[in-house]
């Protein structure tokens, strides 16, 4: 079910991005623990499987986890 959520927001998001050229997605919160690596890597992979270019950034500089 997640996967398909994140499949889900794949298309919705390469359907409003349309336009050539890079595309930059920021994955924010307030608070600590909220998702944001989570939602950040799992776009990420959907993202990748379906042959797109990604990078993720992780400036988190307390507890860097994108890494793992």
């Amino acid at each position: 079910n997640v996967s398909e959520a994140f499949r889900s927001i794949r298309t919705n998001l390469q359907y409003v991005l349309s336009s050539e050229g890079p595309k930059v997605i920021l994955v924010s919160s307030l608070h600590p623990g909220e998702g944001k690596t989570f939602v950040s890597v799992n776009l990420a992979a959907a993202l990748a499987k379906a042959s797109k270019k990604v990078i993720i950034l992780d400036f988190d500089m307390h507890k860097p986890k994108v890494h793992k």
